[in-house]
């Protein structure tokens, strides 16, 4: 397999990760830091069920779209497919540089070089994995808007 396809691979199939996890509304527990730290408010290092069930009922709430106290199937599909065409259209809005509805290899590629260029902070041609931690969306996105598309 050539290595641009193998890195194009590689790209849809993160883009398809990431958007499945925007899509799952179940409560679950935190995996970052950060978003715990957010959720322990008597900031004890612990989550209670007093801090963490405000977080599940709000996205019960979400998915209850005729707010009868229960969740149907119907409702979980509606509140999936809504989620996955919000996910599709930030892909296509981030990606499709001349919005016409599709990416193509020349928008992917420009995409990952402003992506790689914007977290390359120390500017040697790479990215740690310092650098994709702190790395900063806005920056990149600002940078993918002012090149041109190849």
């Amino acid at each position: 397999m050539p290595k641009r396809l193998v890195s194009l691979v590689a790209v849809i199939t993160g883009l398809i990760a990431i958007g499945g996890m925007a899509m799952a509304s179940e409560p679950y527990l935190p995996r970052a830091q950060k978003t715990f730290d957010k959720l322990d408010a008597n900031k004890d290092g612990k989550l209670s069920l007093a801090e963490f069930m405000p977080v599940a009922e709000k996205r019960f709430l979400k998915i209850d779209g005729n707010k009868d106290n229960a969740v149907s199937t119907a409702e979980i599909d509606a509140s999936l497919q809504a989620a996955l065409e919000r996910r599709r259209n930030n892909i296509l809005a981030k990606m499709d540089g001349d919005k016409n509805g599709t990416i193509t290899r020349a928008e992917l590629d420009h995409y990952v070089q402003a992506m790689l260029a914007g977290a390359d902070s120390d500017k040697d041609g790479g990215v740690s994995f310092d650098e994709t931690r702190v790395f900063k969306i806005a920056k990149w996105r600002k940078m993918l808007g002012e090149a041109s598309v190849n």
